[in-house]
């Protein structure tokens, strides 16, 4: 998905959500990652048109790179053409790690939706995860229980 503030808004048709590789597109496909998808996609949707509704207009393009990094790369150069607001996506790791380039190039703030790769945003500012990293996850828990056993 790549948003930009615009005069029209544009929400693509379920079926031109990512598949996992070897289903139809726009098919729903079994396993976490699909279904996470869809329900990120979802979310999106749903907050695009709470923004609607107080008055703001949104241009959100979805595009499928089907796990084809020249379909990938075909993206990236139309969406660097658009020099979006905020780019949500790619799905995948390998994708979002050429897709944070052109974040950082552009300085623009990319959301990757499901990948927990700490490496994705080690070294770049504008690349934001939504699902953060086991290591994380652990971290963090750890740092919670410590403070609740002393008491804060």
């Amino acid at each position: 998905l790549f948003a930009k503030a615009g005069t029209e808004e544009l929400t693509a048709p379920a079926d031109s959500l990512p598949d996992e590789g070897g289903g139809a597109p726009g098919q729903r496909q079994p396993g976490l990652k699909g279904r996470n998808f869809a329900e990120f996609y979802e979310g999106v949707l749903l907050a695009a048109d709470s923004l609607k509704q107080t008055g703001v207009s949104l241009n959100i393009r979805v595009y499928d790179a089907e796990r084809d990094e020249a379909k990938i790369r075909k993206i990236l150069q139309d969406v660097s053409d658009v020099h979006p607001d905020l780019i949500i996506g790619p799905v995948f790791s390998e994708e979002v790690n050429l897709a944070g380039r052109l974040a950082m190039f552009q300085e623009v703030n990319l959301v990757s939706p499901l990948s927990t790769r700490a490496s994705l945003v080690a070294h770049n500012p504008r690349v934001f995860q939504v699902v953060p990293s086991r290591d994380t996850e652990k971290e963090r828990l750890a740092a919670y229980l410590s403070g609740v056993k002393q008491g804060r």
